[in-house]
């Protein structure tokens, strides 16, 4: 009678993982709308074409990148 419990209880708790494991994957495959990159603008301050190649952007990112790294930095009033 004892294993008769036993194997009752490992059947519902098995039935019960298996249960969550569908619920799991289910939510999981939900399609998720893809995020569009914000328009950034240039160092200038122009927004960046759309039809750029990739080689452009990073040139631009380079060159953005170097202006920053060339102005001077500020110190504060240390009292």
């Amino acid at each position: 009678m004892k294993g008769v419990f036993s194997l009752i209880g490992l059947l519902l708790s098995l039935a019960l993982v298996g249960f969550l494991v569908k619920k799991q994957i289910a939510s999981t495959q939900q399609i998720v709308p893809s995020l569009q990159a914000p328009a950034t603008a240039d160092a200038q301050g122009a927004a960046s074409a759309p039809g750029q190649s990739p080689t452009q952007i990073q040139q631009q990112f380079k060159q953005a990148l170097q202006d920053a790294m060339q102005q001077p930095r500020t110190v504060a009033d240390e009292k």
